[in-house]
């Protein structure tokens, strides 16, 4: 409890599609935010940084430009083991707003084919407008609630399937308030 009291960090991944670490570090010192360096056994070095103080990031033209995207280096764990590649074709369910589908696009180098299923078409919104900021033209946003395109028209699978939020309580305080016993237990049934 006492680590879901404590603010969360905010960490930011280079969009390699559009600039480079040196770039975007160059953008950021006359952006005025403080940064540092961040490195997970599953990242690749200057591929994550950890913002300290910053102004609005809407507000910067480096976040205009599509050169970082903000994702905890905690996702891209997933992607790492899903190891996409350039010319494959990929599902990504549950992919709204769209960081992970955006970083297999990356790891891709936009070559190939990434089909990103979210299930609420109101989400889908989120998707295009991350894909549209940070250059991935790979990616074809789908919604359906009935979503029948065989599994096999696809070389690897990502499903980011939703849970009970627990691990997020820091990031999304409303969730304490919102969260219910009944959901917990229903998320645990086999179906």
């Amino acid at each position: 409890m006492e680590w879901n009291n404590t603010p969360p960090k905010t960490f930011a991944r280079v969009n390699t599609l559009r600039t480079n670490a040196t770039n975007l570090v160059e953008a950021w010192r006359n952006e005025n935010v403080d940064y540092d360096f961040v490195t997970r056994d599953w990242t690749d070095e200057n591929l994550v940084f950890e913002l300290k103080s910053h102004p609005p990031l809407t507000t910067l033209e480096s976040f205009r430009w599509g050169w970082f995207y903000v994702q905890d280096p905690s996702t891209l764990l997933a992607v790492r083991e899903l190891d996409p590649q350039p010319g494959e074709t990929i599902l990504d369910l549950c992919a709204a707003p769209g960081g992970k589908t955006t970083f297999i696009a990356q790891l891709m180098n936009n070559e190939g084919r990434i089909v990103a299923h979210d299930i609420f078409p109101d989400r889908l919104k989120l998707i295009q407008e991350n894909c549209t900021r940070l250059d991935t033209t790979c990616v074809e946003p789908v919604s359906s609630s009935n979503f029948q395109l065989p599994t096999s028209n696809f070389d690897r699978i990502l499903v980011d399937a939703p849970c009970s939020n627990t691990g997020v309580l820091r990031r999304r305080v409303d969730l304490r308030w919102r969260i219910q016993l009944e959901e917990i237990e229903r998320l645990r049934r086999p179906r």
